[in-house]
């Protein structure tokens, strides 16, 4: 499960190098990820309290599946995000570009 947490936060670095770039971005994934990323954190300490707490190892080795397929789809989610926004902002650029070079065309 270490390696679906750091690859969330690996995610949520980017996330935050996306946003200084794209300034306009932060609002939209802002809050997406005030939805999200509380919960990931909520059931990362429920299962540790629940380590501790000295449950039986089968329903700790399920809960385990579960937050790890949880995690996954949070990592496959934050993913697409950034693809979709990544998408938009270099068609936004490349539609900028075909227009300064139609312009420049049409002053020669």
């Amino acid at each position: 499960m270490r390696e679906s947490v750091n690859r969330v936060i690996y995610d949520l670095k980017s996330f935050d190098r996306l946003t200084d770039i794209l300034p306009d971005e932060k609002k939209k994934l802002r809050r997406f990820l005030r939805i999200y990323v509380p919960e990931v954190v909520e059931m990362l300490v429920s299962y540790q309290q629940y380590r501790r707490g000295g449950f039986d190892q089968k329903s700790m080795d399920e809960l385990e599946m579960k937050i790890q397929k949880a995690m996954d789809s949070l990592d496959a989610a934050l993913k697409e995000k950034q693809r979709m926004i990544g998408n938009m902002e270099t068609m936004r650029t490349a539609a900028q570009a075909e227009t300064v070079d139609e312009l420049l065309n049409s002053e020669v």
